[in-house]
């Protein structure tokens, strides 16, 4: 498993188990599991799973649109987290995103199976998502903007 993900699912399990008041406690439940992670790191984790801190601690919370289905959830949020903009190309559709984004971002396209995306090619700041056809370029584009909360 990756580290990140390994990292990341340590995190759910721990909140689930634990009532853990701010980051030092779950930094501290992290190296107990053979996780170290600096306080950046767990602050993007905590942000990228959805995690608030409320009065008796840290908890991840419900995904505000509990129609879409948990694949696109974390799509959804990763498309607001990090995509610029997307342009249909022929029959691809190309991703901007900033610096060293577009990898984190094409995993979790790739993790999404929407059927308008056949796959990815991710470089730094941009990806090349290939489509079925011109026309499911188009459809493709659309959602992500859709999805990400930009005007298509």
């Amino acid at each position: 498993m990756h580290a990140k993900a390994r990292r990341q699912h340590a995190i759910r399990e721990l909140l689930d188990k634990h009532r853990v008041a701010d980051q030092a406690a779950l930094r501290s439940l992290l190296v107990g599991v053979g996780i170290r992670a600096t306080q950046a790191t767990l602050s993007r984790d905590l942000r990228e799973l959805g995690v608030v801190k409320g009065p008796t601690g840290y908890r991840i919370a419900p995904p505000p649109d509990t129609t879409l289905q948990p694949g696109l959830r974390t799509l959804e949020r990763a498309l607001k987290s990090y995509m610029i903009s997307a342009r249909p190309a022929g029959a691809m559709v190309v991703v901007r995103t900033g610096p060293g984004h577009a990898n984190p971002l094409a995993v979790e396209l790739d993790r999404a199976k929407l059927p308008e995306c056949i796959g990815t090619v991710a470089g730094d700041d941009t990806i090349f998502a290939a489509a079925p056809s011109p026309r499911g370029a188009h459809r493709l584009q659309s959602r992500l903007l859709l999805l990400a909360g930009k005007k298509p």
